[in-house]
């Protein structure tokens, strides 16, 4: 490229002439050999050079362009590729601390409200479920309130008494 560019600036020595002509004479002049370029006059062997050291820096600069943008890809490529391994050892990480976190905060707060509460809610839903195991679909909001013996929630008894008219 550099060897190329060292020669001049070859898109000034084309400016305005046609493209197809260009590409005619560059193909003229790397089909033929020294001694067949010699035939030519020195006008005509000058314009074909020029056209082919035109035709070979558009060329070097396509491949200069292809190589980068090869090489860009290749370390788009591994960049993802290094990226998704950190993302995944990240989020080892992260679950490993929360998984740790629990433990901790429950060795803390064994004794806690929290604690506490959880084992009530867990009481609480054990005895609901044993209270109104074999209840089916289509029983009334009364029988779920008969079976708690009472102990529901405000809602449910007032739906069951309007439901009754109690």
């Amino acid at each position: 490229m550099e060897w190329l560019d060292g020669l001049g600036d070859s898109a000034a020595w084309m400016d305005g002439a046609a493209a197809r002509k260009i590409t005619d004479f560059a193909g003229e002049a790397d089909a033929g050999d020294a001694p067949a370029l010699r035939d030519y006059t020195p006008v005509k062997r000058l314009a074909l050079i020029a056209c082919l050291v035109h035709k070979a820096r558009m060329r070097v600069r396509d491949d200069l362009a292809t190589m980068f943008c090869k090489r860009v890809a290749t370390k788009i490529k591994k960049a993802k590729t290094e990226l998704e391994e950190i993302r995944l050892a990240e989020r080892e990480t992260t679950e490993a601390l929360i998984g740790n976190y629990r433990v901790v905060l429950k060795d803390i707060d064994a004794d806690g409200p929290a604690q506490a509460a959880l084992a009530k809610a867990a009481e609480m839903t054990a005895e609901t479920r044993t209270a109104l195991e074999g209840l089916d679909e289509e029983a009334s909001a009364y029988e779920v309130v008969r079976r708690l013996g009472g102990k529901a929630s405000p809602a449910l008894l007032a739906f069951a008494k309007a439901g009754f008219g109690e």
